[in-house]
């Protein structure tokens, strides 16, 4: 990818290698915090449910594959035009008897209930089950080696009335439980469509799923060099019988009419559901037959491509399992070479002598484009390489800033061969056959360009094997692999080792025909004169109707990582080129961003940060983007308990009451802000960033409102965040980090639509800031209630405090109350205490991770809770949250009177801030059993009657929705 190739400037034409990206730069980052500067409650101890990604069946755990919205199923399915039915047909042996017994099981759980499985076998019905209910069937047969009637008896199933769609898997199959539903989903959205494949993994006889295979879309070139298909595919019967039926090649009959559907329906006819819906049974060998599977499928595809007309022959593919198909043409078309170059002769010299030397292709010319070079060895070679070498090497000048969009134009221009090759000057041959292999391929009528497998020069390690959109750190394309991927190794899908179509290759080796280029404007100059102008290239080919491909089978070498030195430059030149990248991708964004966030040969369920096809766990929506069902809303909280309380609690009360779609990043100890390219992924109508006022975040905010204005912005607010206590252990963060609090605070209003706060004092701050202002109580949810807490247990009062770690100018309040008390009722603090404090404790808890917290402060046990603060703004703009937790366990509360303990008339002892009021106050509920627990009584009252999240879900409709 052309991605700020200085090279020209600097002697080289390619950028240096980025290192396998673990966030993004200006897409999705991760925002490490060791505490949330706000929480009302402390989480330190909460933990990234995955860390590494890697961990498949964990992934599934967190994004709750294994629930299903019954309600939003059946609301799609009272709209569907027609119910389909589906005929499901298993093919086994005896030996192969459990595992359908196993498939019987999973069934059960299907939620759709219009379908048939019809097993066909050599061996009678083991079971009365089948042929006792219309939706078990028990076919027997001669012989299962016998594939004329085993495809005779598949057709006759096809033609068989009241079924829609036929599947052939395998024995021990399962499905999730709504995988009949997803596809009627489908099936009605796409009528037009033969049929349907999906994701599959596979799954143990102790039900953990493991080796997903996460497909792209239908790929035409992908799947005749490498079946990574079938089984997960549906087909329409009445297409099967159209066609006349499947073919007797045995288990490459799915695969061979696949092939054929294909030809006669072309892409737009096969449809691919991006969800694991298909559990293939795992560790228990394959099929009898599978040995004869390469060759079977093998002659499908020879089959395939003598009835479309296409000059191929087909052969071994490089790792097992996979095809290479060479295509033989009469002719070989002239190309132009052109090798874009300035000065750095020990780059552009072996480059273009590798070319010379090892190429065996004969039809074609150099075309040295130099950039005003000044080196007097370099200029040296040019004159003697073009003199050496005349009619196969040309040179021409290119005058002017740098621009290699409108260098690569200028060398179409001055050539008139069929094809460009555009090859960056840091590029080395080590494959007689690049050139040849690249043209076999570039002739096809239906292809426009086509990308090299590109390594690095030591190692052998991938390099470029194609170019991903919205892959990486830039959030516009990356290569897939790089520096993951050795030589050799097939990587998922085999697709390293595959010829597939990609989306973009990199012009630093790209093949293309020169009409093409021309017809379509060439590169994009000024506009991308630096980066992006190759992927920007290949989007308006394939608009054109034209493929792009990436083929393993033409190897170079390139030396990017020695070619820029970003570091070297002038500061002002630095400024100047991340300023130009910065605008060139914003351009990208604004022209190509549908695209770019949807590839289609990549898939929804791998992360766009990382290059090694990482499972996205953190923004993987629990909406499928292709139905539009409720109002769809974002959330991104801190990563605590304020994004607990204010995000995440009431964000799963509303997906719960069916009230509308949620989704927040899943995240531990940081926060996962979404690029502009995942919320173009995600597709939400609302997005809510809570309290988060870094630069990234105001960054993203700006984009947001620039690149995607038809999502509503809303900003959340439930701390006094321009008046951080000097004594709260965050007052040294916000001072070095956000002097310039609330201009960062207007900032993020500005370009906000609503404003969501809890306190009617954050809703007095803001005014003027912005004009819809939504206040919103803080309320506990039900995670909070089934935990009892016991009184009277000890035999002295149990007199406690819960709190974070920020609150060390709050407790000083009480040091002299707990110093003078110690002796006459035993304290219990849970999360922190001053210094002064705790040698007077009876007990001390740490914080504990947030899904332990209710029970944990239940399990204190105290019989007098304390809520001091000190008396401050920050303090007078807080919620009673403090309260509610105290008042959902029925204890009664001695706190400091300021306005939060005062709102709504919350029966608790308020008292000012002098120690002997507290020590007053105490006392008296110390020598009063009964009116402890009355107190008590009354406050948890008034917590449930009013301050139950699910009991008041309104609020939140209507400040999300509204």
């Amino acid at each position: 990818m052309s991605k700020e190739p200085p090279s020209l400037e600097d002697g080289a034409v390619s950028p240096r290698h980025p290192a396998p990206a673990t966030g993004s730069l200006a897409g999705a980052r991760e925002v490490k915090l060791d505490f949330d500067p706000f929480a009302e409650s402390d989480e330190d101890g909460l933990h990234a449910l995955n860390e590494g990604f890697g961990n498949y069946a964990a992934w599934r755990r967190a994004r709750g594959l294994e629930l299903i919205d019954a309600q939003l199923h059946a609301e799609r399915l009272s709209r569907w035009r027609s119910r389909p039915r589906f005929l499901l047909v298993v093919i086994a042996g005896i030996e192969e008897f459990p595992r359908v017994a196993r498939t019987l099981d999973d069934l059960q759980r299907q939620m759709y209930p219009d379908w048939c499985l019809t097993v066909v076998s050599d061996q009678a019905s083991p079971s009365p089950l089948f042929g006792s209910t219309p939706s078990l069937e028990w076919l027997q047969v001669t012989s299962l080696a016998d594939d004329d009637a085993i495809a005779v008896l598949l057709n006759a199933l096809a033609a068989q009335a009241g079924y829609d769609w036929l599947a052939v898997l395998p024995a021990g199959f399962g499905l999730a439980g709504n995988a009949l539903l997803v596809l009627g989903d489908y099936i009605d959205s796409r009528p037009g469509c033969a049929a349907f494949f999906t994701d599959d993994d596979e799954v143990d006889a102790n039900g953990m799923h493991s080796h997903p295979r996460f497909k792209p879309d239908l790929d035409i070139d992908f799947l005749r060099g490498c079946d990574y298909v079938t089984p997960a595919v549906w087909f329409r019967a009445e297409a099967v019988q159209a066609l006349g039926g499947f073919a007797p090649l045995g288990p490459a009959m799915a695969y061979e009419f696949l092939l054929r559907l294909w030809e006669a329906v072309g892409d737009a006819g096969i449809a691919h559901i991006a969800q694991p819906l298909l559990h293939l049974p795992a560790g228990e060998g394959g099929s009898a037959s599978a040995p004869k599977l390469p060759a079977l499928q093998t002659a499908a595809v020879m089959a395939h491509l003598e009835r479309v007309g296409l000059p191929a022959r087909v052969g071994l593919g490089l790792v097992e399992g996979t095809r290479r198909l060479v295509w033989e043409w009469p002719d070989t078309p002239a190309v132009t070479i052109v090798v874009p170059t300035r000065d750095k002769l020990e780059f552009v010299q072996p480059c273009v002598e590798s070319v010379l030397g090892i190429t065996t292709y004969t039809n074609y010319e150099i075309l040295l484009v130099d950039h005003a070079s000044s080196d007097f060895d370099a200029l040296a070679w040019l004159e003697e390489v073009v003199a050496k070498h005349p009619g196969r090497v040309r040179r021409i000048d290119f005058e002017g800033e740098f621009d290699l969009a409108a260098i690569n134009n200028r060398a179409a221009e001055h050539s008139s061969a069929e094809y460009l090759c555009l090859l960056h000057n840091d590029t080395e041959v080590i494959q007689g056959e690049w050139l040849s292999r690249l043209v076999e391929i570039g002739q096809r009528q239906d292809v426009a360009a086509v990308g090299a497998r590109l390594v690095f020069p030591e190692s052998g390690d991938i390099q470029q094997a194609g170019l991903v959109l919205g892959l990486g750190p830039d959030g516009i394309a990356g290569t897939p692999f790089a520096g993951v991927y050795g030589l050799l190794e097939p990587g998922p899908l085999s697709r390293m080792q595959v010829v597939h179509a990609c989306s973009a290759v990199s012009d630093a080796c790209m093949l293309v025909r020169r009409a093409d280029y021309l017809a379509v404007g060439g590169m994009d100059s000024p506009g991308l004169a630096r980066n992006y102008a190759d992927v920007d290239l290949c989007l308006r080919l394939q608009r054109s109707g034209r493929r792009v491909l990436w083929t393993p089978f033409a190897t170079l070498v390139h030396y990017t990582a020695a070619s820029q030195d970003l570091q070297a430059r002038g500061a002002a030149e630095q400024v100047r080129v991340l300023e130009c990248r910065a605008a060139e991708r914003d351009r990208m964004l604004e022209r190509w961003l549908p695209q770019i966030a949807a590839d289609p040969f990549y898939n929804a369920n791998l992360g766009l940060p990382w290059n090694d096809f990482r499972l996205e766990a953190a923004l993987r929506p629990p909406w499928d983007v292709n139905f539009k069902d409720r109002e769809r809303v974002l959330g991104i909280p801190l990563s605590s308990g304020a994004g607990t309380f204010r995000v995440k609690e009431p964000f799963d009360a509303l997906a719960d009451a069916g009230r509308v779609q949620i989704m927040y990043p899943i995240t531990g100890a940081s926060i996962r802000v979404p690029s502009i390219v995942d919320i173009a992924r995600l597709a939400p109508d609302r997005l809510l960033l809570h309290s988060l006022l870094d630069d990234h975040c105001l960054e993203f905010l700006r984009r947001n409102q620039r690149i995607n204005p038809g999502v509503m912005r809303m900003f959340g607010l439930d701390d006094l965040v321009t008046q951080v206590p000097k004594k709260s252990n965050v007052w040294r963060y916000f001072t070095m980090h956000y002097r310039d609090v609330r201009p960062r605070l207007r900032e993020a209003l500005r370009l906000c639509d609503r404003l969501i706060v809890s306190t009617d004092p954050l809703a007095d701050l803001c005014r003027g800031m912005i004009g819809d202002i939504r206040v919103v109580p803080n309320r506990l949810s039900k995670v909070w209630r089934g935990h009892v807490s016991r009184r009277n247990i000890g035999s002295r009062p149990r007199v406690g405090w819960v709190g974070a770690m920020q609150h060390q100018g709050d407790l000083e309040v009480i040091d002299p109350v707990v110093e003078a008390l110690a002796g006459e009722v035993d304290f219990v603090f849970m999360g922190m205490a001053t210094d002064r404090i705790r040698p007077h404790l009876a007990e001390f808890h740490s914080a504990v991770p947030w899904e332990e917290y209710p029970a944990k402060v239940a399990s204190l046990d105290l019989d007098i809770a304390l809520a001091p603060l000190e008396l401050l703004p920050f303090n007078e703009a807080k919620s009673n949250l403090r309260l509610l937790e105290y008042g959902m366990f029925g204890w009664p509360v001695v706190c400091t009177d300021i306005f939060p303990y005062r709102h709504d008339r919350a029966p608790v002892t308020r008292v000012s801030n002098d120690p002997a009021a507290w020590i007053d106050a105490i006392r008296a509920l110390v020598a009063d059993p009964e009116r402890r627990a009355a107190e008590g009584d009354a406050l948890q009252e008034w917590v449930t009657s009013s301050y139950l999240l699910e009991d008041h879900l309104d609020d939140w409709a209507d400040a999300l929705l509204d």
